[in-house]
């Protein structure tokens, strides 16, 4: 029977302040001591925007399923996380920063890395943090993730009718400087979401918390995400193995982008759950693509277990 362990991370340099709650999963109750990892394999999961570290249900699902330890946590600004009172369409940077502290809380305690697993928002955020640590994880697993990623939300601010397409194109001819962006017609109003939290034990109801964004600043954000997107195929290392899964009728990224993710993944393999949404969250659509995960990592790992007998065999051999 898993054990789930409650905890927070905090986040240096600024400790007092700055924390994220997580929670460790471990497939035996015996061994679920955080603290030292003693060179155990570790997963660690990223959940997406408008959500925390149990939604979807398919993250807890992954953790529950593992036969390993995992670790999933509530980006700041979502859950029980410290940090802003919502996490924007703007945060991937930050999230990165929170991403890379949880993985060197875990390294410091003697634990290694084995899959990154990222849902959405927080695929694209696992990406980012494997082009600077190409040698961390062994795997990296990429759920309902976004490629296309300027086009994409644009086109989002559009459909949640955010902005009109006619005053969208009006702002994309005018200057491209947030700071000269002074205008009421070039910031927009967004219905941001955060729940997760808990109280007296209690999962509280969730909240939509508006804030303002500026349509040229997010622009250039997001055409800096595109450009780091682009050097995957030069970045990413031939030996990490990558596993895409992506519901076909997903009406938030559409599943196209899964197919361009497969062109550039290294050790690549593409998994589309029919008619499943975006978050997977029909149980048959969550225990399938739990299924493929789990199985997916578990024939790699046999993969490494032969390839480490066949080397430590040829240099008996050569001994």
């Amino acid at each position: 029977m898993p054990k789930h362990v409650h905890l927070t991370i905090p986040l240096e340099p600024n400790a007092d302040t700055e924390w994220v709650s997580a929670t460790a999963t471990f497939p035996d109750s015996h061994t679920s001591l955080i603290e030292d990892g003693n060179g155990r394999l570790i997963s660690v999961i990223c959940h997406g925007i408008s959500a925390h570290k149990n939604n979807p249900s398919l993250l807890r699902l992954v953790a529950e399923a593992l036969p390993h330890a995992s670790l999933r946590f509530d980006f700041r600004g979502c859950g029980d996380s410290a940090g802003p009172p919502v996490l924007k369409w703007l945060d991937y940077y930050e999230c990165l920063a929170d991403l890379t502290r949880v993985c060197q809380w875990l390294q410091k305690r003697n634990w290694k890395i084995n899959a990154v697993i990222g849902h959405s928002m927080g695929s694209l955020v696992g990406v980012l943090y494997i082009l600077r640590n190409p040698t961390v994880p062994r795997y990296f697993i990429n759920i309902s993730g976004r490629f296309d990623i300027k086009a994409g939300l644009l086109k989002k601010v559009v459909r949640d009718q955010y902005i009109s397409d006619e005053s969208l194109t009006e702002l994309l001819n005018e200057t491209s400087n947030p700071s000269d962006s002074t205008t009421a017609s070039s910031r927009i109003q967004i219905k941001g979401w955060r729940g997760g939290r808990e109280a007296n034990g209690e999962r509280l109801k969730g909240e939509h918390v508006p804030y303002e964004m500026c349509i040229q600043e997010g622009i250039q954000i997001w055409q800096r995400l595109d450009a780091e997107i682009a050097t995957i195929s030069a970045v990413f290392p031939a030996t990490l193995d990558t596993l895409t899964v992506h519901g076909t009728l997903d009406e938030t990224v559409p599943v196209a982008n899964a197919s361009l993710f497969d062109r550039v993944l290294p050790n690549h393999t593409l998994a589309l759950v029919e008619e499943g949404n975006h978050n997977l969250t029909s149980s048959d659509h969550a225990q399938k693509s739990c299924g493929i995960i789990v199985n997916w990592l578990a024939a790699r790992d046999l993969l490494y277990k032969q390839n480490d007998a066949e080397n430590a065999a040829v240099l008996s051999h050569q001994t």
